[in-house]
């Protein structure tokens, strides 16, 4: 079923033996812009702060958002390596500058290595991520253009039924 955010806050509080827990936003592609440049088709990722350690993002220049970005829906961003590549002439430039998506400008605070495919079986380096409190703000909660899921990553060693179980019956 569609989740919700305030379902994610419940279950951050209620659910034992969780590691990371993100809720995040599965979106259209979109294209982003710095001055005269655009990359076409990228993959947005609006999610909360706790995704980097969910999805083993690995940064190579700046930073992943905060607690604090993240819950205030702050406008920044991580560029996916082809996209920083494709931005800035010198992708060690990024860091600080102003790109634009949805019309929205985002401050760059991280670029990310070249990775490849993620655990979810899509690019990394053709993506972006942000904040997803941006995005709840923009498009509200209802919006025919995002499809809301929660993000679990279970402690090692448990019993995964009786974990699937809790989540279930909490949801």
């Amino acid at each position: 079923p569609d989740v919700t955010y305030d379902e994610f806050e419940y279950l951050k509080r209620s659910v034992a033996d969780v590691d990371k827990m993100a809720f995040n936003l599965f979106t259209r592609n979109e294209n982003i812009k710095f001055e005269d440049q655009t990359v076409s088709a990228v993959r947005v990722t609006p999610t909360t702060n706790e995704f980097e350690g969910i999805d083993g993002i690995k940064i190579s220049q700046g930073r992943f958002f905060n607690e604090a970005e993240s819950n205030s829906g702050t406008p920044v961003i991580i560029l996916g390596f082809d996209v920083a590549e494709g931005l800035f002439v010198d992708s060690e430039q990024a860091i600080g500058q102003k790109v634009r998506l949805y019309g929205q400008r985002f401050t760059v605070i991280g670029v990310t290595d070249k990775q490849g495919f993620s655990t979810f079986g899509d690019s990394r380096d053709n993506a972006v991520f942000l904040p997803m409190n941006f995005i709840r703000r923009l498009y509200g909660e209802n919006s025919d253009m995002i499809t809301p899921a929660i993000l679990i990553k279970p402690k090692k060693g448990i019993d995964m039924e009786a974990f699937k179980g809790e989540i279930t019956q909490k949801l």
